[in-house]
């Protein structure tokens, strides 16, 4: 399979200032049901938190879930004076799972609510560089280095902390993860579901499609165009509905991966990091684009999605 939306970066970066607002969390479409989106933290009853102080600042290790193919990790920082309006970051963030590079996105969250108290909120999303790999019982190593703030259009973090924070656990996996077999045709097409996966941190879609050829149009090196031959996709994985019928698409932060299983197969899988921590018992459904029907002003989630029921 393909990596799905370039964008992820390798396990030793220098933090490009990514921000996630607090406004991430209560986006939906339809009747809102946020409750079924936790807080940033649910720390499992067997992660043992971690904590490292350092020069007055402390960081602690909050929670881990790990799924098949995916981990998020997140940490509280204390202690840190940021300046009102001022972003934080590190200059450097090393993480490996079992001594080996991964792809992974990491940056502060939330900062315009860290309080009175100056606690500040740190998440890391890993994803498999293999996808026959896991990330399940292996261990992880974090190292947090140089933490400061980003001064004007600067492309990273100018430190004012020249030290280091260092973690090591063993990756755990959810307990709730929720796997299911499923024969549900999309109205119109040739696709058919057949099975799904739902997990705090990702969601995945496995189809049956039948290939079908299409001719593209590409540009090379030298600006000139030429035709390909390439298979058409099934229609992609958008979102959830949950139980008390609010709808929440778009909900892909990636990275992903998509493709059929292999070269004779008609086995097409989809599966991505979602932008938030799922409460897998509530979700009722998957949401599949419908492509360019259903775009009209006014039309309604089952215009615009296939909703796919799992339970």
């Amino acid at each position: 399979m393909r990596d799905l939306r370039a964008g992820s970066v390798k396990s030793q970066i220098r933090i490009k200032g990514i921000i996630i607002l607090a406004a991430v969390l209560t986006f939906a479409l339809g009747t809102v049901g946020v409750a079924y989106f936790m807080n940033w933290i649910r720390r499992p009853a067997d992660f043992q938190e971690q904590s490292v102080l350092v020069n007055g600042v402390k960081i602690t290790a909050k929670q881990s879930i790990v799924d098949s193919s995916y981990a998020y990790l997140a940490f509280e920082v204390k202690g840190y004076d940021l300046p009102q309006g001022a972003k934080p970051g590190f200059d450097c963030v090393d993480v490996t799972v079992d001594g080996q590079a991964v792809n992974m996105s990491a940056s502060f969250y939330d900062t315009i609510s860290a309080g009175e108290d100056k606690t500040l909120k740190y998440q890391i999303s890993l994803a498999l560089v293999y996808e026959d790999d896991t990330f399940i019982n292996k261990p992880v190593h974090v190292v947090l280095k140089d933490l400061g703030v980003y001064a004007g259009k600067a492309m990273s973090a100018a430190a004012d902390m020249e030290c280091e924070w260092v973690f090591d656990w063993i990756l755990q996996e959810s307990n709730e993860i929720y796997k299911t077999k499923l024969n549900e045709k999309l109205e119109g097409t040739d696709v058919t579901v057949i099975g799904a996966e739902v997990s705090p941190i990702s969601l995945k879609a496995i189809y049956h499609a039948p290939r079908v050829s299409i001719t593209k149009q590409g540009v090379d090196e030298k600006g000139e165009c030429f035709y390909y031959e390439t298979c058409a996709e099934p229609p992609g994985l958008a979102g959830v509905k949950m139980k008390d019928g609010s709808f929440y698409p778009n909900l892909y932060r990636g990275p992903g991966r998509s493709g059929y299983k292999d070269e004779d197969s008609d086995t097409y899988v989809e599966m991505f990091a979602i932008d938030r921590i799922l409460e897998v018992d509530q979700v009722e459904a998957l949401l599949f684009h419908r492509g360019n029907t259903g775009n009209e002003e006014g039309a309604g989630m089952e215009d615009r999605y296939y909703i796919v029921n799992i339970r």
